[in-house]
């Protein structure tokens, strides 16, 4: 029975070896993106909220990331526009 499942698990193992499907992208065309929000420390030890972009180009792999603090501007921005109607 042991050598009757190891034959059966070699030639499953080899027939999933042959279903591995390559990922290829072309330049300039796909991308991954996440934006969230994490905590920075700067030299001086002070922690500021920050929202964090951060860009995966598929075909170089390269990242981009973009981090700006977080303002809690909703007040104001509502009495700019003369409050919500």
């Amino acid at each position: 029975m042991r050598r009757l499942v190891a034959a059966l698990k070699l030639s499953l193992r080899d027939a999933l070896a042959h279903a591995y499907l390559p990922l290829a992208y072309d330049p300039g065309h796909d991308g991954q993106v996440d934006f969230f929000e994490g905590l920075v420390q700067d030299e001086s030890g002070v922690q500021t909220k920050v929202f964090i972009l951060l860009v995966r180009a598929c075909f170089s792999g390269r990242t981009f990331v973009y981090a700006r603090p977080i303002h809690r501007l909703g007040r104001r921005r509502i009495a700019m526009f003369d409050g919500v109607r």
